[in-house]
């Protein structure tokens, strides 16, 4: 039986899929491209050179990129900050800044193993070059270099390291400081570059929510959504998913972050999807509700169109000079206003980029670049009633661009997505080709 699902599940994958590329629903391609100006060696050593500065006249930078894993298996994940200040994302990397030289240790080349894992960044002149440092070395050298740089230095700033690592690298009785607030503040505001990335990230999880459409019906589960979903963001070019999908139903859509995804739909529940594709190593970060039966009942329409209401609010308050806690506020104070605030356990806004819930100090009011969520919900569990409306806000000087608005919203529009979904005419045009920034700000999303 188990197989016979899993079976109809790939073909119904693969049918949907194929008949979007046949319908011409494909990425352009240009994500490659996207990638390689937002982490250009021209663009990271800018970066650490701004970071170098706002860290002070004699203090050095030890950054670690993380450990290999002990099983081909599993994915390294590079570490954010080291990913953010080089372009980078293999294993055992660190890189030494001082004032006067900008240094990388990567593992030597081997040849032999590049058969099983491809290539990997490796000492080289190509890659000095190519990720704008003034010299690239073995890692077999990197502890000593760490211990010269940081014995004439009057702070030394360490990331990527644990504490048994730090006792292994660094002399005995170095004073460590963290490097991460800095490099939070610098993540906070986004260039053009960086936002291209986002948008597409966007762009690509729009089109899942709207794909996976067609397996939101009573008698579905909630994982048949998740196959479609993340299948959908992997055939528009995402290389992942931002975080875990969150597929839940009925009871589950009070959980904030289910993520088991196993439960078979029925009518009268609502389904709450929060789930996104990373492009370049950039997250979106996207939440709809849906009805399972098609249509809200009055009373779950009340409440989803106070959510909206309450997020539409938060939306315009995504202004230069606004904080995160402003925004927190203006939502609750509209679900106060319609007698939910109670069902709202958690805050409205997170930042958006490296990182699902990315660096950033929360104190600082919001300035144009800085990208964020909001995402107000009610959590009525006796009811097994939940709603959460979540998108990806672009703060800009002319006012908040709504990156992810491409999805349905409106009560009528998500009910008139389902039933295109049902009657098979969903259409999903093609994702557009990257367009500037600056074209992005005036139309390219939903402009408040």
């Amino acid at each position: 039986m188990r197989k016979t699902i899993v079976a109809t599940l790939a073909a119904l994958v693969l049918a949907a899929l194929v008949a979007s590329a046949e319908e011409g629903a494909r990425a352009p391609g240009d994500q490659g491209d996207l990638e390689a100006r937002a982490f250009s060696g021209e663009r990271t050593h800018r970066r650490r050179r701004a970071l170098l500065k706002a860290l002070g006249e004699g203090a050095v930078l030890v950054l670690g990129s993380g450990r290999t894993t002990e099983s081909d298996a599993v994915e390294h994940r590079a570490n954010r900050d080291f990913l953010y200040l080089s372009g980078i994302g293999d294993p055992d990397c660190v890189m030494i800044i001082t004032e006067s030289r900008e240094a990388l240790y990567a593992h030597a080349r081997q040849k032999e193993r590049e058969i099983w894992t491809g290539e990997h960044v490796y000492p080289s002149e190509e890659t000095t070059r190519r990720y704008g440092f003034d010299g690239s070395y073995p890692t077999s050298a990197a502890k000593d270099a760490v211990r010269d740089a940081v014995s004439g230095a009057s702070r030394v700033f360490v990331g990527g390291f644990s504490d048994a690592q730090k006792k292994e690298w660094f002399p005995e009785g170095t004073k460590f400081e963290i490097a991460a607030e800095a490099i939070g503040r610098l993540r906070q505001v986004k260039d053009t570059a960086e936002l291209a990335l986002m948008k597409r990230a966007c762009e690509i999880s729009a089109a899942a929510h709207i794909h996976c459409a067609r397996a939101i019906a009573p008698g579905r589960f909630e994982y048949e959504v998740q196959g479609l979903f993340d299948g959908a963001c992997r055939f528009y070019g995402a290389e992942a998913q931002g975080y875990p999908s969150i597929v839940g139903s009925g009871p589950n859509s009070c959980v904030l972050h289910y993520d088991k995804n196993r439960r078979r739909m029925e009518a009268g529940d609502m389904l709450v999807l929060d789930a996104a594709g990373e492009c370049g190593g950039y997250s979106a970060d996207v939440t709809r509700t849906f009805p399972v039966s098609g249509k809200f009942t009055p009373e779950q329409r009340r409440v989803y169109e106070a959510v909206l209401k309450a997020q539409d609010a938060g939306i315009k308050a995504c202004r230069p000079g606004t904080t995160v806690g402003q925004i927190n506020e203006i939502c609750k104070g509209s679900l106060e206003e319609d007698g939910l605030k109670k069902y709202l356990p958690h805050g409205v806004s997170h930042w958006l980029g490296l990182d699902v819930h990315d660096a950033g100090d929360y104190q600082l009011p919001l300035a144009p670049g800085m990208v964020l969520t909001v995402e107000p919900g009610c959590y009525i569990a006796e009811k097994e009633l939940g709603v959460r409306i979540e998108d990806d806000i672009l703060v800009t000087e002319d006012g908040p661009v709504n990156l992810s608005g491409f999805v349905p919203r409106g009560a009528d529009e998500i009910e008139a997505l389902l039933a295109k979904a049902r009657a098979g005419s969903i259409e999903i045009a093609p994702l557009p080709a990257a367009t500037p920034v600056p074209e992005l700000r005036r139309h390219k999303g939903r402009l408040y």
